[in-house]
Protein backbone atom coordinates (compact mmCIF):
# COMPACT_ATOMS: atom_id res chain seq x y z
CA UNK A 1 0.00 0.00 0.00
CA UNK A 2 1.25 3.34 -0.75
CA UNK A 3 0.12 6.72 0.28
CA UNK A 4 1.62 9.78 -2.16
CA UNK A 5 0.96 13.20 -3.10
CA UNK A 6 2.57 15.92 -4.85
CA UNK A 7 4.89 18.21 -3.52
CA UNK A 8 3.13 21.56 -3.87
CA UNK A 9 -0.02 19.90 -1.38
CA UNK A 10 2.50 19.77 1.11
CA UNK A 11 2.58 21.52 4.20
CA UNK A 12 -0.36 23.32 4.30
CA UNK A 13 -2.27 25.12 7.29
CA UNK A 14 -6.07 26.85 7.42
CA UNK A 15 -5.30 30.45 8.21
CA UNK A 16 -8.44 29.92 10.37
CA UNK A 17 -9.74 33.79 11.01
CA UNK A 18 -7.72 35.50 8.06
CA UNK A 19 -10.17 33.59 5.51
CA UNK A 20 -12.76 35.48 4.01
CA UNK A 21 -14.74 33.02 2.37
CA UNK A 22 -14.97 30.26 5.60
CA UNK A 23 -15.55 27.14 4.86
CA UNK A 24 -17.58 26.95 7.98
CA UNK A 25 -20.33 29.28 6.41
CA UNK A 26 -22.69 28.51 3.42
CA UNK A 27 -22.14 24.38 3.71
CA UNK A 28 -23.89 21.94 5.65
CA UNK A 29 -21.43 20.41 7.37
CA UNK A 30 -22.04 16.32 8.13
CA UNK A 31 -20.71 14.69 11.82
CA UNK A 32 -19.13 11.47 11.42
CA UNK A 33 -20.65 8.22 13.94
CA UNK A 34 -17.53 8.36 16.30
CA UNK A 35 -17.06 12.28 16.52
CA UNK A 36 -21.36 12.63 17.01
CA UNK A 37 -20.53 9.90 20.04
CA UNK A 38 -17.76 12.09 21.28
CA UNK A 39 -19.94 15.10 21.31
CA UNK A 40 -22.72 13.54 23.00
CA UNK A 41 -21.03 12.43 26.21
CA UNK A 42 -19.09 15.87 25.95
CA UNK A 43 -20.86 17.61 29.42
CA UNK A 44 -21.15 20.91 31.19
CA UNK A 45 -22.32 23.88 29.12
CA UNK A 46 -20.43 23.49 26.22
CA UNK A 47 -21.86 19.52 26.41
CA UNK A 48 -25.53 21.68 26.68
CA UNK A 49 -24.41 23.86 23.63
CA UNK A 50 -23.27 20.85 21.01
CA UNK A 51 -26.23 18.93 21.94
CA UNK A 52 -28.70 22.19 21.05
CA UNK A 53 -27.37 22.55 17.62
CA UNK A 54 -26.35 19.47 16.23
CA UNK A 55 -29.42 18.05 13.78
CA UNK A 56 -29.37 14.09 13.79
CA UNK A 57 -32.32 14.44 11.31
CA UNK A 58 -31.38 11.84 8.76
CA UNK A 59 -27.44 12.25 8.76
CA UNK A 60 -25.72 14.31 11.80
CA UNK A 61 -25.15 17.50 10.97
CA UNK A 62 -24.25 21.33 12.74
CA UNK A 63 -27.43 22.93 12.24
CA UNK A 64 -26.70 26.50 10.28
CA UNK A 65 -27.71 29.96 11.67
CA UNK A 66 -29.67 32.09 9.85
CA UNK A 67 -26.81 33.48 7.87
CA UNK A 68 -25.91 30.28 7.03
CA UNK A 69 -22.93 29.98 9.20
CA UNK A 70 -21.74 26.96 11.63
CA UNK A 71 -23.10 27.50 15.00
CA UNK A 72 -19.45 27.00 16.68
CA UNK A 73 -17.88 29.77 14.19
CA UNK A 74 -17.31 32.89 16.67
CA UNK A 75 -17.49 36.42 15.64
CA UNK A 76 -13.88 36.05 15.48
CA UNK A 77 -13.83 33.62 12.53
CA UNK A 78 -12.75 30.82 15.05
CA UNK A 79 -13.94 27.55 15.68
CA UNK A 80 -15.36 27.65 19.65
CA UNK A 81 -15.08 23.36 18.83
CA UNK A 82 -11.28 23.68 18.69
CA UNK A 83 -11.23 26.56 21.30
CA UNK A 84 -13.26 24.18 24.27
CA UNK A 85 -12.25 20.91 22.90
CA UNK A 86 -9.04 21.07 20.91
CA UNK A 87 -8.29 20.70 17.53
CA UNK A 88 -8.36 16.82 17.88
CA UNK A 89 -12.23 16.55 17.98
CA UNK A 90 -13.24 18.36 14.96
CA UNK A 91 -15.29 16.08 13.19
CA UNK A 92 -13.82 14.10 10.20
CA UNK A 93 -15.26 16.50 7.31
CA UNK A 94 -13.65 19.71 9.42
CA UNK A 95 -10.24 17.79 10.19
CA UNK A 96 -9.87 16.81 6.15
CA UNK A 97 -10.93 20.22 4.36
CA UNK A 98 -9.77 20.99 1.75
CA UNK A 99 -8.26 18.13 1.80
CA UNK A 100 -9.00 15.25 -0.81
CA UNK A 101 -8.26 11.43 -1.37
CA UNK A 102 -8.22 9.21 -4.68
CA UNK A 103 -8.37 5.72 -3.99
CA UNK A 104 -6.65 3.13 -5.99
CA UNK A 105 -6.50 -0.65 -5.04
CA UNK A 106 -3.23 -0.63 -3.71
CA UNK A 107 -2.65 3.32 -3.49
CA UNK A 108 -4.02 6.72 -2.32
CA UNK A 109 -3.41 10.30 -3.40
CA UNK A 110 -3.94 13.01 -0.94
CA UNK A 111 -4.47 16.63 -2.35
CA UNK A 112 -5.17 20.19 -1.45
CA UNK A 113 -8.84 21.37 -3.16
CA UNK A 114 -9.11 24.69 -4.67
CA UNK A 115 -12.32 25.72 -3.22
CA UNK A 116 -10.02 26.83 -0.44
CA UNK A 117 -8.41 30.27 -0.66
CA UNK A 118 -5.70 29.53 1.10
CA UNK A 119 -4.98 25.99 -0.67
CA UNK A 120 -5.57 27.53 -3.90
CA UNK A 121 -2.81 30.49 -3.33
CA UNK A 122 -0.50 27.62 -2.07
CA UNK A 123 -0.90 25.43 -5.07
CA UNK A 124 -0.95 28.60 -7.96
CA UNK A 125 2.57 30.00 -6.22
CA UNK A 126 4.24 27.24 -6.80
CA UNK A 127 7.05 27.81 -8.89
CA UNK A 128 8.64 24.41 -9.13
CA UNK A 129 7.58 21.65 -11.14
CA UNK A 130 5.08 19.46 -9.70
CA UNK A 131 6.78 15.77 -8.19
CA UNK A 132 5.41 13.11 -7.09
CA UNK A 133 6.05 12.71 -2.86
CA UNK A 134 5.77 9.29 -0.98
CA UNK A 135 3.90 9.64 2.60
CA UNK A 136 4.03 6.33 3.39
CA UNK A 137 4.45 3.04 1.75
CA UNK A 138 4.64 -0.71 2.84
CA UNK A 139 7.67 -1.85 1.29
CA UNK A 140 5.26 -4.72 -0.28
CA UNK A 141 4.96 -3.02 -4.10
CA UNK A 142 1.72 -2.01 -5.34
CA UNK A 143 -0.46 -4.03 -6.92
CA UNK A 144 -2.87 -2.34 -9.72
CA UNK A 145 -5.03 -3.05 -11.72
CA UNK A 146 -4.39 -3.15 -15.81
CA UNK A 147 -6.49 -0.17 -15.81
CA UNK A 148 -4.85 1.33 -12.81
CA UNK A 149 -1.68 1.37 -14.48
CA UNK A 150 -2.87 3.05 -17.65
CA UNK A 151 -4.27 5.59 -15.39
CA UNK A 152 -1.27 6.27 -14.35
CA UNK A 153 0.97 6.20 -17.45
CA UNK A 154 -1.59 8.52 -18.79
CA UNK A 155 -1.19 10.89 -16.31
CA UNK A 156 2.47 11.19 -16.21
CA UNK A 157 2.85 11.59 -20.30
CA UNK A 158 0.07 14.21 -19.21
CA UNK A 159 2.13 15.83 -16.66
CA UNK A 160 4.71 16.00 -18.83
CA UNK A 161 3.59 18.05 -21.73
CA UNK A 162 1.65 20.23 -19.33
CA UNK A 163 5.30 20.97 -17.73
CA UNK A 164 6.90 21.41 -21.05
CA UNK A 165 8.84 24.99 -20.13
CA UNK A 166 9.97 25.21 -23.73
CA UNK A 167 6.82 26.13 -25.15
CA UNK A 168 3.85 28.75 -24.33
CA UNK A 169 1.10 27.18 -21.87
CA UNK A 170 -1.51 27.74 -25.02
CA UNK A 171 1.00 24.91 -27.05
CA UNK A 172 0.50 23.34 -24.19
CA UNK A 173 -3.26 22.94 -23.95
CA UNK A 174 -3.41 22.76 -27.40
CA UNK A 175 -1.60 19.28 -27.39
CA UNK A 176 -3.27 18.34 -24.30
CA UNK A 177 -6.42 18.90 -26.26
CA UNK A 178 -4.87 16.72 -29.31
CA UNK A 179 -4.38 14.52 -26.52
CA UNK A 180 -7.63 13.75 -25.41
CA UNK A 181 -8.90 14.46 -28.99
CA UNK A 182 -11.55 16.73 -26.80
CA UNK A 183 -13.65 19.39 -28.89
CA UNK A 184 -13.80 21.66 -25.68
CA UNK A 185 -11.86 24.21 -27.71
CA UNK A 186 -13.78 24.66 -30.33
CA UNK A 187 -17.11 25.12 -29.25
CA UNK A 188 -16.68 29.14 -28.13
CA UNK A 189 -16.59 30.51 -24.55
CA UNK A 190 -19.79 32.45 -24.66
CA UNK A 191 -21.52 29.03 -25.44
CA UNK A 192 -19.90 27.84 -22.37
CA UNK A 193 -20.74 30.77 -20.16
CA UNK A 194 -24.21 29.96 -21.24
CA UNK A 195 -24.08 26.29 -20.27
CA UNK A 196 -22.22 27.22 -16.47
CA UNK A 197 -25.78 29.33 -16.03
CA UNK A 198 -27.50 26.61 -16.87
CA UNK A 199 -26.16 25.00 -14.15
CA UNK A 200 -26.79 24.96 -10.05
CA UNK A 201 -25.09 27.83 -8.79
CA UNK A 202 -23.74 29.34 -5.22
CA UNK A 203 -22.95 32.53 -5.52
CA UNK A 204 -24.05 35.82 -7.37
CA UNK A 205 -20.41 36.67 -7.66
CA UNK A 206 -19.79 33.40 -9.52
CA UNK A 207 -22.90 34.77 -12.25
CA UNK A 208 -21.25 38.15 -12.22
CA UNK A 209 -18.30 36.04 -13.64
CA UNK A 210 -19.79 33.91 -15.96
CA UNK A 211 -21.87 37.47 -17.49
CA UNK A 212 -18.34 38.83 -17.80
CA UNK A 213 -17.23 35.41 -19.59
CA UNK A 214 -20.29 36.08 -22.24
CA UNK A 215 -19.69 39.45 -22.86
CA UNK A 216 -16.14 38.51 -23.49
CA UNK A 217 -16.66 35.86 -26.25
CA UNK A 218 -13.50 35.86 -27.49
CA UNK A 219 -10.19 36.99 -25.29
CA UNK A 220 -7.84 38.90 -27.18
CA UNK A 221 -4.27 37.01 -27.95
CA UNK A 222 -2.51 39.71 -26.53
CA UNK A 223 -4.58 39.63 -23.43
CA UNK A 224 -3.44 35.85 -22.93
CA UNK A 225 0.25 36.29 -24.05
CA UNK A 226 0.14 38.50 -20.96
CA UNK A 227 -0.73 36.10 -18.39
CA UNK A 228 2.35 34.17 -16.68
CA UNK A 229 2.26 30.67 -17.77
CA UNK A 230 3.36 28.99 -14.69
CA UNK A 231 0.28 29.38 -12.46
CA UNK A 232 -1.71 27.92 -15.04
CA UNK A 233 0.79 24.97 -15.49
CA UNK A 234 0.01 24.09 -11.80
CA UNK A 235 -3.55 24.87 -12.10
CA UNK A 236 -3.32 22.32 -14.82
CA UNK A 237 -1.30 19.91 -13.22
CA UNK A 238 -4.05 19.79 -10.49
CA UNK A 239 -6.89 19.21 -12.21
CA UNK A 240 -5.36 16.38 -13.98
CA UNK A 241 -4.53 14.64 -10.83
CA UNK A 242 -7.65 15.18 -9.05
CA UNK A 243 -9.88 13.81 -11.85
CA UNK A 244 -8.06 11.27 -13.92
CA UNK A 245 -8.19 8.98 -11.16
CA UNK A 246 -11.95 8.72 -11.30
CA UNK A 247 -11.83 7.26 -14.34
CA UNK A 248 -14.14 4.90 -15.52
CA UNK A 249 -12.57 3.75 -18.78
CA UNK A 250 -10.67 5.28 -21.76
CA UNK A 251 -13.36 7.40 -23.39
CA UNK A 252 -13.88 8.89 -19.32
CA UNK A 253 -10.84 9.27 -19.02
CA UNK A 254 -9.99 11.61 -22.05
CA UNK A 255 -13.49 13.78 -20.95
CA UNK A 256 -11.66 14.86 -18.07
CA UNK A 257 -8.76 15.66 -19.86
CA UNK A 258 -11.13 17.83 -21.69
CA UNK A 259 -12.24 19.39 -18.35
CA UNK A 260 -8.40 19.85 -17.26
CA UNK A 261 -7.99 22.01 -20.29
CA UNK A 262 -11.46 23.88 -20.37
CA UNK A 263 -11.21 24.80 -17.14
CA UNK A 264 -7.97 26.68 -17.68
CA UNK A 265 -9.34 27.98 -20.63
CA UNK A 266 -12.51 29.51 -18.29
CA UNK A 267 -10.28 31.10 -16.00
CA UNK A 268 -7.77 32.40 -18.22
CA UNK A 269 -10.05 34.23 -19.66
CA UNK A 270 -11.63 35.28 -17.09
CA UNK A 271 -8.07 36.42 -15.72
CA UNK A 272 -7.92 38.30 -19.37
CA UNK A 273 -11.26 39.83 -18.99
CA UNK A 274 -9.76 41.89 -16.07
CA UNK A 275 -6.79 42.70 -18.04
CA UNK A 276 -8.73 44.28 -20.37
CA UNK A 277 -10.39 46.06 -17.27
CA UNK A 278 -7.23 47.89 -16.46
CA UNK A 279 -6.91 45.23 -13.80
CA UNK A 280 -2.87 43.52 -13.16
CA UNK A 281 -2.76 39.75 -13.18
CA UNK A 282 -2.25 38.59 -9.38
CA UNK A 283 -2.32 35.00 -7.99
CA UNK A 284 -4.84 36.85 -5.52
CA UNK A 285 -6.90 37.32 -8.34
CA UNK A 286 -6.94 33.57 -9.98
CA UNK A 287 -7.07 32.11 -6.81
CA UNK A 288 -10.10 33.80 -6.25
CA UNK A 289 -11.52 33.16 -9.45
CA UNK A 290 -10.26 29.19 -8.74
CA UNK A 291 -12.01 28.91 -5.48
CA UNK A 292 -15.48 29.91 -7.26
CA UNK A 293 -14.91 27.55 -9.82
CA UNK A 294 -14.25 24.65 -8.17
CA UNK A 295 -16.86 25.42 -5.25
CA UNK A 296 -19.23 25.73 -8.31
CA UNK A 297 -17.84 22.74 -10.50
CA UNK A 298 -15.82 20.06 -8.77
CA UNK A 299 -17.70 20.25 -5.64
CA UNK A 300 -21.09 19.49 -7.07
CA UNK A 301 -21.28 16.11 -8.38
CA UNK A 302 -24.43 17.14 -10.51
CA UNK A 303 -22.45 19.87 -12.08
CA UNK A 304 -19.78 17.61 -12.64
CA UNK A 305 -21.68 15.12 -14.50
CA UNK A 306 -23.26 17.77 -16.90
CA UNK A 307 -19.86 18.74 -17.88
CA UNK A 308 -18.74 15.74 -18.17
CA UNK A 309 -21.48 15.02 -20.11
CA UNK A 310 -20.96 18.05 -22.40
CA UNK A 311 -17.64 17.14 -23.32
Amino acid sequence: MKLTTLNFFQNFHCIAGDCKHSCCIGWEIDIDEDTLELYQKTGGEFGRRLSENIDTTDAPHFALTKDERCPFLNDKNLCDIILNLGEESLCQICSDHPRFRSFFSDRTEIGLGLCCEAAAKQVLSFKGKAEEVVLEEDNGGETLSEFEKSILAARKELFSIAQDRSIPFSARLQALSEYANTKAADKSLRAWAAFYKSLERLDNAWDKQLDTLYRLGKPEKNQLAALPDTPFEQLCIYFLYRHLPNAKDLADLKKRVGFAVLSCQTLRALCAAALSENKSFSIDLLADLARMYSAEIEYSEENMDAVLSAL
